[in-house]
């Protein structure tokens, strides 16, 4: 990574506006750095310096939008010499853009050193660009477009060899895919982290909303005055213009749910519809994505649905939580990511297109033998293995026989998970901790006030790779109920750790075949139409996909899930008085269950 002296600064006063630039440290760094990976030697830093300035440019319906360009600085000054450029669009690109850089990821500078330059665009209705700001979960046609102009406009300046590229995370991830799905001419490729795709259900896991999504969604977002803006009464207007469009957490409980904003095209929030412009423009997608993060899901169904479009694809999964990925030791990000815009950008011939399109992380694999390749997704060798739940709190092998038999608990509404690192903090990581996500995660607690169904001793080592699908018949005295299920291994001391976890709303339950390659799994899109409530103390089936994960399990350890209903300040579960008492089937009739991504070896 990037030494952190790079963000030193000085100011210079040219043409009559701001410019800032930032010294960065000579080349050199970690041995990795320029060292060969794969059979690729990283090149060499040609400028050390980067000179940054800001200005808003001007899209089709007249709405300006902030937008900062950094450039290669030689001689104490911009480079003429034009470059392809890399493109970040996000709510945040520019939050502090006078005093560093920023959002901005430092490997990118790195990138800019050996011959690029950097656009960092703050979308519409954020920062200090104009326009209103859509509320959470809500696409506007505009969303799409402004991306098309800006792209354009970048390939148009004199410093711009007309190749354009993307990066960004989670919202800078979704952005380039709205991006690609209008064809710019000058984009060439892009290389999304995390996107959140599915817009309409960002946040919400089968109809059940995560508090800490919304509440950052909705904390407001600002950043510092471009250049010519020499007052901030540009930046002032702009924000008059955000608040124009309400909260950005609003109350949308289902996919299809009306919104009326006057003078906004509102979109259906369905990323599969680009997926046709995909086939047609063969954008080549270089995507990372974490087992801990976010939006793991949403990144392997992209690579599989954009596989059937022919789209040059390629995907790294890591043991990384939310936009982590480039400051972590496991991988370096400057070497694949220069990898793949001199490949495309520049028309480098280094073999990118040649290794295996899919490169992943198993956590608690054997020293060495962590990142494993792979041709598909799912992987060829998967054999899921089937648990049921039993009698005695026991997962087990054979189909229960008995004819009734099932276990009950009365919601508790001070079950957390609070008191360890989840997915779900959307907080940053702390220096003091490389490679967070490798960190056990000690699910002790959570066992304690939860049903858990453990399994017997695995008879050899195992890797697990690929979507858990659970399979549990329930019921409440309540109309409706939250379920939340935990996969965890146990050691031989019985310590327990999570592996990963889903939810789901009950009156969510309603599956359909989507309009996309989803592996099979359960798809819970969240329509209207869809919302079934219980009948109360009647069982009933749910069935929906976990998280994906990637753990390698000693023998001699077991499987155990826990189970309950409530997850204060993670997730938005009504707290209903007196509190529901809820049932787990496990029957003949009822036979609840986990089916397992095993790894044949």
């Amino acid at each position: 990574m990037p030494n952190p002296a790079c963000f030193s600064f000085i100011r210079i006063v040219m043409l009559g506006f701001s410019v800032w630039a930032f010294a960065c440290p000579a080349p050199g760094g970690p041995a990795s750095m320029n060292g060969p990976r794969d059979g690729y030697v990283i090149p060499k830093a040609i400028y050390v310096e980067a000179i940054r300035t800001s200005r808003y440019v001007v899209v089709r319906d007249g709405t300006r939008l902030a937008i900062d360009i950094y450039r290669p600085l030689a001689d104490g000054k911009a480079v003429e010499k034009p470059f392809p450029v890399i493109l970040t669009s996000s709510l945040i690109a520019a939050r502090d853009r006078r005093t560093t850089f920023g959002s901005l990821a430092p490997f990118l500078m790195e990138v800019l050193k050996r011959g690029y330059v950097i656009a960092s665009l703050e979308t519409r209705g954020h920062g200090a660009s104009f326009g209103r700001m859509s509320p959470a979960r809500i696409e506007t046609a505009e969303d799409y477009w402004d991306l098309y102009d800006v792209v354009e406009w970048l390939a148009a300046q004199p410093w711009s060899d007309g190749k354009i590229g993307m990066a960004g995370c989670s919202n800078g991830g979704l952005t380039q895919f709205r991006a690609a799905s209008v064809m710019p001419p000058h984009l060439k490729a892009i290389a999304p982290t995390s996107p959140p795709v599915d817009w309409a259900t960002m946040g919400c896991i089968n109809g059940v909303t995560t508090t800490p999504f919304a509440e950052w969604r909705e904390s407001g977002i600002e950043s510092d005055p471009v250049d010519e803006d020499r007052d901030g009464s540009l930046r002032e207007a702009a924000i008059m213009e955000h608040r124009i469009g309400g909260k950005a957490r609003v109350t949308r409980p289902f996919r299809d749910a009306p919104v009326t904003l006057p003078d906004v095209h509102v979109l259906p929030s369905q990323w599969w519809n680009f997926l046709p412009n995909f086939a047609l423009s063969k954008m080549p997608v270089f995507q990372y994505g974490g087992w801990r993060d976010i939006f793991p899901e949403q990144s392997l169904a992209l690579y599989r649905s954009l596989a059937r479009q022919g789209v040059p694809q390629r995907l790294i999964m890591g043991p990384w939580y939310h936009c982590e990925w480039y400051q972590s030791n496991l991988t370096d990000a400057v070497a694949e990511s220069l990898r793949w815009y001199d490949y495309w950008l520049k028309g480098i011939q280094n073999g990118v297109m040649n290794d295996p399109p899919i490169r992943y992380y198993v956590i608690n694999a054997p020293a060495g033998y962590e990142w494993r390749t792979a041709t598909q997704w799912p992987l060829p060798n998967v054999k899921p293995n089937t648990y049921f739940l039993g009698g005695h709190r026991a997962l087990i092998v054979l189909m229960p026989k008995v004819s009734e038999s099932k276990d009950s608990y009365v919601v508790n509404y001070t079950e957390t998970t609070s008191s360890f690192r989840t997915r779900w903090p959307m907080g940053g990581t702390s220096a003091s901790q490389e490679n967070p996500g490798l960190l056990p995660i000690s699910t002790s607690t959570l066992d304690a006030s939860s049903l858990i169904y453990t399994s017997e001793p695995l008879e050899r080592d195992s890797e697990l790779t690929g979507f858990p699908v659970v399979t549990l018949w329930v019921s409440s005295t309540e109309k409706d109920q939250d379920f939340f299920v935990y996969l965890e291994e146990v050691d031989s001391s019985g310590n327990s750790t999570l592996l990963t976890e889903g939810a789901i709303r009950a009156s969510n339950r309603a599956t359909r075949q989507p309009p996309f390659d989803n592996e099979g799994l359960p798809w819970h899109p969240g329509y209207q139409a869809d919302q079934v409530p219980l009948q109360p103390g009647v069982p009933t089936k749910l069935e929906w996909a976990l998280f994906p994960f990637s753990n390698y399990v000693k023998k001699g350890h077991r499987l155990q899930i826990a189970i309950n209903s409530f997850d204060k300040g993670a997730w938005d579960s009504p707290e209903i008085s007196p509190a529901p008492t809820v049932s787990i089937y496990h029957d003949a009739m009822h036979p609840s269950s986990i089916s397992l991504p095993f790894v044949s070896q």
